[in-house]
């Protein structure tokens, strides 16, 4: 990591944990009657990615869906969770170092899914208010098998997945709307994790596992918070991870209810 790469974290970090503490007016106590959303989050994405830092590179699909909760504290601190089922398809990827080279086409796997995020408001200027965030997402796959055919004795493969994400930037939201609240975020992404492929065809066995990392450093995202009414709420973001070959691409749509 460069060393200009190592000031935007510090910043970021900083602002997450304690910024903009002296640029607002003091209100409540921070866990005095905090705001609770709860409901369901869905996303999916397309990640470019090089595995074992080498030449070779593919996109994995991502996809997400579970029950999310958002709470916003005083002085403009928030935090959200999220847990439930993931799936993860690492397309085209290929072992070599198997008794029989694969190239991975079984589809996506299935597992579990976790995430946190903090979120912390900074400086208003009029109707523009600048904040930061920093995210963590975990997947971990269950084992999936599938035959090996065309061969004189049966055979058969198992992969298994696993990925992190962790982002952090600052954000830039326009409030002048009195329900919809657009903004814009910038930050560093850092995806990455492996696949465990593990292959018996007769008395021959082996097993490889690749590591990979996305391509792309800077993500761009636009975002926007709609209040529905009657304590509803819709949260939706698209962002982008540019990359030379192919830009990595996701979204994310929540659906809460406020107490």
């Amino acid at each position: 990591m460069n060393r200009a790469v190592k000031m935007f974290v510090a910043l970021a970090v900083g602002a997450v944990l304690a910024g903009g503490a002296s640029a607002q007016t003091p209100r409540k106590g921070l866990f005095e009657d905090p705001v609770l959303k709860v409901g369901i989050e869905g996303g999916f994405a397309a990640k470019s990615v090089r595995w074992d830092k080498g030449t070779d590179e593919s996109t994995i699909g991502t996809r997400r869906l579970g029950l999310a909760a958002d709470v916003a504290f005083a002085n403009g601190l928030g935090l959200s969770l999220f847990a439930g089922w993931g799936s993860s398809d690492p397309e085209d990827a290929v072992f070599r170092n198997l008794p029989i080279s694969l190239e991975y086409a079984a589809g996506a796997m299935k597992g579990l899914a976790f995430g946190a995020a903090v979120r912390k408001t900074l400086i208003t200027f009029g109707d523009l208010e600048t904040g930061a965030r920093a995210s963590y997402v975990i997947f971990t796959g269950t084992s999936k098998t599938w035959p090996i055919g065309g061969f004189a004795v049966e055979g058969d493969a198992r992969g298994r997945p696993k990925w992190s994400e962790f982002e952090i930037g600052p954000t830039v939201a326009y409030k002048a709307f009195t329900r919809l609240t657009p903004y814009l975020g910038l930050s560093l992404n850092w995806f990455r994790g492996d696949f465990r492929m593990t292959e018996s065809l007769g008395e021959l066995g082996g097993e490889q596992v690749r590591k990979f990392a996305q391509k792309g450093l800077l993500r761009i995202a636009l975002g926007a918070s709609f209040d529905l009414g009657r304590g509803f709420f819709i949260d939706g973001e698209a962002g982008a991870v540019p990359a030379r070959g192919k830009t990595g691409t996701g979204a994310t749509v929540r659906l809460l209810y406020g107490f």
